[in-house]
């Protein structure tokens, strides 16, 4: 499988212990959606180690059209807005997305903007501040949870009863 951008063959790599494809010529990453998207929430690095991440590897963003490196379809563009703006482009058959040089840091900036994103961060910090005895007793709560309704459930039951709208994303 070659770079979309280079051609260079892709190689077989971790980004925080997440399997990706990397390119070892313009640094761009080759990651599977829903793999970009335990990334985004790892919290692993700190927002420092991600900014110098972006300073060393930031490439060029592709405003040009990509082709997939599985299927050769061509890929989708959005814009990622985090102070600057860039692009990610998509391929909705294969879903995976291609990530330039710095743009996956970029991404994880991104998400801690978001409140949802904090609050994340802030709950991994406590956990991790948690004594033996306190994480324990947590899982065993979160144990005893009542389980949450599946989106599609949710989503006809309130088109069925009448419920309000929810509004919701596939890519928050």
């Amino acid at each position: 499988m070659n770079c979309p951008v280079c051609s260079t063959r892709l190689l077989r790599g971790s980004y925080e212990d997440v399997q990706v494809r990397a390119c070892p010529q313009c640094r761009g990453m080759l990651v599977e959606k829903h793999k970009a998207d335990v990334i985004k929430r790892r919290g692993e690095r700190t927002t420092d180690e991600l900014k110098d991440e972006v300073l060393q590897r930031l490439q060029t963003d592709t405003t040009s059209q990509l082709s997939c490196p599985r299927c050769r379809h061509m890929m989708r563009k959005s814009v990622v807005r985090c102070g600057t703006e860039f692009h990610l482009d998509s391929c909705p058959k294969c879903r995976v997305v291609w990530f330039d040089g710095g743009e996956l840091a970029m991404f994880q900036l991104a998400y801690e903007e978001t409140d949802q994103g904090r609050e994340g961060l802030e709950a991994q910090r406590r956990h991790k501040e948690m004594t033996p005895a306190e994480r324990e007793a947590f899982e065993e709560n979160v144990a005893h949870l009542p389980e949450e309704k599946p989106l599609l459930t949710e989503l006809f039951e309130g088109l069925l009863f009448g419920r309000g709208r929810r509004r919701f994303s596939f890519w928050d």
